[in-house]
Parts: structure tokens; C-alpha cells; sequence
């Protein structure tokens, strides 16, 4: 190729790429100002969910529903109905993990433990969005997808993707490394409403195991 051609060939690459720079950092900006707006709005949250794992091929792997609380900062509550009951707590100090089946209870620090994990981008500070490049995926009718993509390669997932509709929370996509993924679906959504401060403590019941690793 004559110089001249490489020069204008260079020249028109550039500006594509700069053009396209330019329109990630405002669709970056947009999906952050989102999601942003979504934290800003509720400071107390509440839902029904429905979870599902699903393989490669689409094939589900696993069901199940239950009930969700949060309060920022670092606060929530997630229940798993029966046949596999489980309730995840969280007081902002240490966090509550009881299998009811097996009878048994985790409780480990919550400090770091929640940065790098879904959980932290809805309960955390809004510093945890940081931790991920955001991108606008698409758009259906009031429904904004936008993608999480975490900066940390140490994350368990490689890619979230929240739903929002009309700064609510709708539903959540969460990728694996192993190209398995979570798709949870929330309904009778309730922004703000009055949670009780003993949701997110974990009574433990009598001859259940527990196994403390704060105490390590």
C-alpha cells in the first residue's frame, strides 16, 4: 500500500477509534447515572424472587424462590423456601449463612467480604461501583439492561447484568467462569418500606452446627 493510503487508512482508523471512545465513556456514564439513580432511591428494599441456575445449553439446573430485605449500608436478608431452605444475613458486621436441611449455620466477617459481589453493588457504598466497567446492553421498552463487567479478574463472575425499570430492580443476570448463569426474577417490589432491625440478626436455633470463622 502507498504511504499516502497507509497515512489515510491510519488517519480514518484513529478517528473511529476515538469516535468510539467517546460514545463508550457516555454510555458508561449513562448506565452508571442509572444505576446510581436506582441506589439513590431506595435506601430500603424488598422483593419476592424467583432463581434459577442454567447451564451452557440453556438447560436449568436448578429452581428456586423465597424473599429478599436490604438496607444500606450492608444490610440484608435473603430467604430460600423449602424443598432447600436457606437464609443468607447480613448485619453489616458479620454474615449469617444457615442451611436449615443440614442444620447447619456459617458465620463469617462481613468486612471485604461483600466488595467484589453483587450483593456489595446493592447494598454497599456506591464506591462498589467501581470495582466494574459499566455499559448499557439494550433497551425494552422501560426496561434498561446494564452491564457489569468486573476490573477485578479475581471475581467470581464475569459479567452481571442488571434489569432496571422505572428505578426498580427487575431482574438479575449473574455469569460464572464456568459459563453457567443465574437469572433471578423480582416481583411485588416495594421501595422504602418499614423493615423490622431483627430481619437482619439470625436467632440460632437449638442443636443447629455452627461454624464460626470470625472466632479464626
Amino acid at each position: 500500500m502507498p504511504p499516502i493510503k497507509v497515512s489515510i487508512a491510519i488517519t480514518v482508523l484513529l478517528c473511529g477509534l476515538l469516535g468510539a471512545a467517546h460514545a463508550e465513556d457516555a454510555e458508561s456514564l449513562e448506565a452508571r447515572q442509572s444505576v446510581q439513580a436506582f441506589l439513590d432511591s431506595a435506601t430500603r428494599y424488598s422483593a419476592r424472587f424467583v432463581q434459577q441456575l442454567v447451564d451452557e445449553e440453556g438447560v436449568v439446573l436448578e429452581e428456586g424462590s423465597g424473599e429478599f430485605w436490604l438496607q444500606r449500608p450492608d444490610k440484608f436478608r435473603w430467604y430460600y423456601a423449602p424443598p432447600m431452605e436457606r437464609v443468607l444475613v447480613s448485619d453489616g458486621m458479620r454474615i449469617w449463612l444457615h442451611d436449615v436441611e443440614l442444620e447447619q449455620i456459617t458465620i463469617r466477617s462481613a468486612d471485604g467480604a461483600l466488595e467484589l459481589t453483587p450483593a456489595g453493588l446493592l447494598v454497599g457504598s456506591p464506591t462498589a461501583l467501581d470495582n466494574y466497567q459499566l455499559s448499557i446492553r439494550k433497551r425494552m421498552g422501560k426496561q434498561i439492561y446494564i452491564g457489569l463487567s468486573p476490573k477485578n479478574a479475581q471475581s467470581d463472575f464475569k459479567d452481571i447484568v442488571l434489569v432496571l425499570e422505572d428505578n426498580k430492580l427487575v431482574s438479575l443476570v449473574l455469569a460464572d467462569r464456568f459459563g453457567q448463569q443465574t437469572v433471578i426474577q423480582f416481583t411485588d417490589i416495594r421501595i422504602n418500606p418499614p423493615i423490622a432491625a431483627a430481619l437482619f440478626s439470625l436467632e440460632i436455633p437449638a442443636g443447629t452446627d455452627v461454624i464460626d470463622q470470625t472466632a479464626q
